[in-house]
């Protein structure tokens, strides 16, 4: 039996910035859109905890085109044409 996806929320900012959480089984993907043409990067880490210090991510979150940018952060390039999005895959611990 395939596991069900199902997406928690779409948040909405300014400059047509958008963030989808979606959760399958025991992975969250975000997905980061932005709806122009111009160019961008997403510079992210991961942190223990809200407000926490940022740590590296391990390599086999990083989507396609990602590149360490310092020891807590790396950069991925937004991709499309016109609307552009980075979609982060990162696995649960599990219990």
């Amino acid at each position: 039996m395939a596991e069900a996806t199902r997406t928690d929320s779409t948040s909405e900012f300014a400059e047509g910035v958008s963030v989808t959480q979606a959760v399958k089984g025991n992975g969250l993907t975000l997905t980061i859109t932005v709806r122009n043409a111009s160019d961008g990067i997403l510079h992210w880490g991961l942190s223990q905890r809200p407000g926490g210090a940022w740590e590296r991510p391990p390599q086999k979150y990083w989507p396609q085109g990602t590149t360490p940018f310092d020891g807590n952060a790396v950069r991925t390039p937004f991709a499309g044409d016109g609307r552009r999005e980075v979609a982060i895959h990162v696995d649960s611990p599990s219990p």
